[in-house]
């Protein structure tokens, strides 16, 4: 899927050399009119050539939320500036764009009005050169803003770990359009991990507290119910950790999805973890090591880190004493 992007994406979803291109009607809060006025002017008077053009030619149609939308959603990308570097100018851009608009109509003339076409961007207010979001905030914004996640998903780092836990994937759990049945069995004791997306504490008759859990991996969602006893035992982690397994027994009836009758719930960030970083040969990796040095030791944790030189095949080990935490913001500043 191809996020979407206020050069190429139409009202709805299109193919784009074989890809799905987002649709800019699935952007929160965006209206058709205000799409069909995107289109419009798109279509008459060509591509919107940067941030700032796109802003000033749109600011009749278009508020604040709605720019920052666009930026969350990737749909600004285009302009090689990264989402947190736009966001922070959004506000001041659209105000400019609709204080320039006004005088236009006011007839109050500038500089910028006499300026060159190719002077016009000595005029533009300055996009910051900013470090991106985390990996986490850009999806989070990604989800929030169209409802999934495009550009990647937040288990990706966690691939490796949660293939060796898990025992099955929330689509075991789906029931079979031919089968009537899932393929988890009623009964079966079953792993599955993924983040919690939806949590609902209640309070039984007996005055005891129970959750009610959807937990999301790659593939989809699965339902899992927490009784009292098990919430009492698994509390700290259903209320602090977003990223869990839980394991428990399978609740399938047919023509049902199945339920994960939970037992135990663990937190992804209690178990360690070994990063692999990869250098091409010895000699490069002397040449990165203080800077890699740098970022490592700035991280805490209880992670491992194995290094690896290609072309000697040798491996080479941080002290015991030195353990990282390996998130995505270690590994954006890695690479």
């Amino acid at each position: 899927i191809l996020p979407p992007d206020v050069n190429e994406s139409q009202m709805e979803f299109t193919v784009e050399n074989g890809k799905i291109r987002f649709a800019m009607a699935a952007i929160k809060s965006l209206g058709r009119p205000t799409i069909q006025a995107i289109l419009k002017e798109r279509g008459e008077n060509g591509s919107f050539i940067s941030m700032q053009d796109f802003v000033t030619r749109m600011s009749h149609a278009l508020n604040r939320r709605a720019i920052e939308n666009f930026v969350k959603a990737g749909a600004f990308d285009t302009f090689g500036h990264t989402r947190k570097s736009m966001m922070i100018v959004s506000e001041s851009m659209l105000d400019s764009a609709i204080k320039h608009n006004k005088d236009s109509m006011t007839g109050q003339m500038s500089l910028f009005d006499f300026a060159a076409e190719e002077d016009k961007k000595a005029f533009e207010i300055r996009i910051p050169d900013v470090a991106e979001y985390t990996k986490e905030e850009l999806l989070g914004y990604e989800k929030e803003i169209l409802g999934v996640y495009v550009s990647g998903h937040p288990l990706d780092e966690y691939t490796g770990m949660v293939n060796k836990y898990i025992t099955n994937v929330s689509s075991d759990f789906e029931v079979d359009d031919e089968l009537g049945e899932t393929k988890a069995r009623d009964g079966a004791i079953a792993t599955i991990g993924g983040l919690i997306t939806e949590k609902t504490i209640k309070t039984t008759k007996k005055g005891q507290l129970m959750a009610f859990l959807t937990v999301e991996d790659v593939v989809g969602t699965v339902e899992v119910v927490v009784f009292p006893n098990s919430f009492t035992a698994n509390r700290v982690v259903i209320d602090h950790a977003e990223k869990v397994f839980v394991t428990g027994k399978v609740q399938a009836n047919v023509d049902e999805n199945a339920k994960l009758i939970c037992d135990k719930v663990v937190d992804f960030a209690s178990i360690p973890r070994k990063l692999w970083i990869r250098f091409a040969s010895l000699s490069d990796y002397e040449d990165k090591k203080d800077e890699l040095y740098g970022i490592l030791y700035n991280s805490d944790g209880k992670d491992t880190v194995v290094i690896y030189c290609t072309k000697e095949n040798k491996r080479l080990t941080l002290p015991a004493s030195r353990t990282i935490r390996v998130d995505s913001e270690l590994i954006q500043k890695l690479q």
